[in-house]
C-alpha cells in the first residue's frame, strides 16, 4: 500500500454512489445578500464555468436568500442523457473557508471510497482511480476521473468565482488494474476490481462564489447514473434528498473547524480555485 502527500484540490470529490449511502448533519443561516447580487454572481459564474448552473426561478432565489438549500434536477451537461442533481446554499461563511472545508483531505476522505492518484500535473490537475466499496446486494462501483480547478473562471471574475470540476475518462479503468495488482489502492484487491461496475456517467463540480459582503454562494452538483443494479431514478432521488445535509455539514465545518484546523502547522497546503496556495487561517 502506498502513501502519498498531495494538494487536496487535485482530489476527486464524493462519488454519487457514496452520497447514496452517506448522510451528514448541519444547519444554515439566513443572509443579508440581495437578490440582485445573487443573480449577478451566478450570471458571472456561468460565463466562464466549465459546467454551467441553471437559472434560478423567483421562488428558488427567495429560498436561497432565506438560507435554505436550493435543490434542482436537470439534464447532465455532458449530453449523455443522464440527470444531474444540484444543490446551492447561500452562507455567511466566506468563499475561502467553504473551499477549504470541502477540499482539505482531512475532511473529505471517506472509508468506503478507495482512491489512487494515477497522475498529477501541478498545481491542481490530476487523474484518479476510485472504487466505492458498497454493501450487499449492490455491486461496487469504480471509475477514472480527471479533476482540476478552473483557473480561467477565477481570472475572468477577478477571483470571485471558483470551480472544481471533474469528468469521467471512458475506457481508463484498465489502466488502473496494475495499480490494484501492485497493492497501491488501499483495501482493494484484484477480485474487487474485476467485480466492480464502471460508472457510465461521472461528472460534476464544487462551486464557491464570493459575494460583496464576505458571504458566499456554495454549491455541489453531480450526474448520478452509476449503472448496474442501482436504478438511476432511485439514485437520483436519494442524492437530491441528501444535498441539504451535505452542504450544511460543510458550512458547519467552515464555521467551527477550518480557522483553527487550517493553520501554519497544517500538513499540506490547499490549492484555491485560482491555482494558488491558500494562506493559513482563511478569512
Amino acid at each position: 500500500m502506498s502513501t502519498q502527500s498531495f494538494p487536496s484540490s487535485s482530489r476527486p470529490v464524493l462519488a454519487a454512489a457514496t452520497l447514496f449511502f452517506t448522510g451528514l448533519t448541519g444547519g444554515s443561516t439566513a443572509l443579508a445578500a440581495t437578490e440582485a447580487e445573487v443573480q449577478s454572481a451566478l450570471a458571472t459564474f456561468n460565463r466562464k464555468a466549465h459546467y454551467k448552473l441553471p437559472a434560478l426561478s423567483a421562488s428558488q432565489r427567495k429560498k436561497l436568500l432565506a438560507g435554505e438549500v436550493v435543490k434542482i434536477v436537470d439534464e447532465a451537461p455532458d449530453g449523455s442523457g443522464s440527470r444531474r442533481a444540484i444543490g446551492l446554499l447561500l452562507t455567511e461563511q466566506s468563499r475561502d473557508r467553504m473551499w477549504v472545508a470541502c477540499q482539505d483531505v482531512h475532511f473529505v476522505q471517506n472509508d468506503s471510497v478507495h482512491e489512487y492518484r494515477m497522475s498529477f500535473s501541478p498545481p491542481d490537475k490530476a487523474r484518479w482511480y476510485g472504487i466505492v466499496d458498497l454493501p450487499r446486494p449492490f455491486s461496487d462501483r469504480h471509475y477514472v476521473v480527471d479533476v482540476w480547478n478552473n483557473h480561467g473562471l477565477a481570472a475572468s471574475t477577478d477571483n470571485m468565482a471558483w470551480e472544481h470540476p471533474w469528468k469521467l475518462v471512458p475506457g481508463a479503468i484498465a489502466e488502473a488494474k496494475a495499480a490494484v495488482e501492485a497493492g497501491k489502492v488501499r483495501q482493494t484487491d484484484l477480485a474487487m476490481w474485476e467485480g466492480a461496475v464502471e460508472t457510465p456517467t461521472n461528472m460534476g463540480a464544487w462551486v464557491s462564489i464570493a459575494l460583496p459582503d464576505g458571504s458566499s454562494i456554495f454549491g455541489y452538483h453531480a450526474a448520478t447514473r452509476v449503472g448496474g443494479n442501482i436504478p438511476e431514478g432511485m439514485m437520483l432521488q436519494y442524492v437530491k434528498a441528501t444535498l441539504d445535509s451535505t452542504l450544511e455539514a460543510i458550512e458547519k465545518r467552515a464555521k467551527d473547524v477550518v480557522h483553527d484546523h487550517y493553520g501554519p502547522g497544517h500538513s499540506h497546503t490547499v490549492v484555491g480555485g485560482d491555482g494558488q496556495k491558500m494562506a493559513p487561517h482563511p478569512k
